[in-house]
């Protein structure tokens, strides 16, 4: 009997080591190709576009999810179909070990940024963020209350804001060449910081 039970405890070892090694290499894998990048930002993609009246495109994804990704060409339409944000590139560094360790670095830029308003800047944008809940209602988190300890250096370059799209005649109302910006997020009970300039 002792005998039947060590081979079952050696058999389970071995299978549970086993899985650990497969959970290791898939988590390799998808943090370390283009692959497994353009997969991630894809699923993100259609969850965020499915929960907005607009839509959301990205031309194309490139690098690492462990590492560093861009994203180029992204455009934003309201419900009409009406173009309502462009962004030539978004580009994000970290590294995700440091999620075991903590603080995570995110270096953030944004270049290229066009804005197109009409005549209720608010009603253009409201397409492009998911509906509210009736007042009273739970909203749910963006972020799990964690004690994870993120800090972000941002960069934003080239911001163009319009009156109107650009198939009408247009106004520019804003031109901002260069914003720089750090943040701070613990979890949702330790708040935001932000600091910009």
């Amino acid at each position: 009997m002792a005998r039947a039970t060590h081979k079952v405890a050696k058999s389970l070892a071995v299978g549970v080591a086993a899985v650990l090694c497969l959970a290791a290499v898939t988590a390799g894998l998808a943090t370390s190709t283009n692959w497994a990048a353009r997969l991630v930002v894809t699923q993100a993609l259609k969850a965020y576009d499915d929960a907005i009246p607009g839509s959301v495109r990205v031309g194309a994804v490139h690098g690492r999810l462990g590492a560093a990704l861009v994203l180029d060409d992204i455009v934003l339409r309201d419900r009409d179909g009406q173009l309502r944000v462009e962004v030539d590139k978004i580009g994000v560094r970290w590294r995700p070990w440091q999620l075991l360790f903590g603080p995570v670095e995110v270096a953030a830029s944004v270049k290229g940024v066009r804005v197109f308003l009409g005549s209720d800047p608010s009603a253009a944008l409201a397409d492009l963020a998911p509906p509210r809940g009736p007042p009273g209602e739970e909203e749910t988190a963006l972020m799990p209350d964690v004690p994870l300890d993120v800090r972000i250096a941002l960069a934003v370059e080239d911001v163009r804001v319009f009156d109107a799209p650009p198939q009408k005649d247009r106004r520019r109302l804003l031109v901002l060449e260069s914003l720089t910006g750090l943040a701070a997020a613990k979890g949702q009970g330790g708040g935001v910081a932000l600091k910009m300039r």
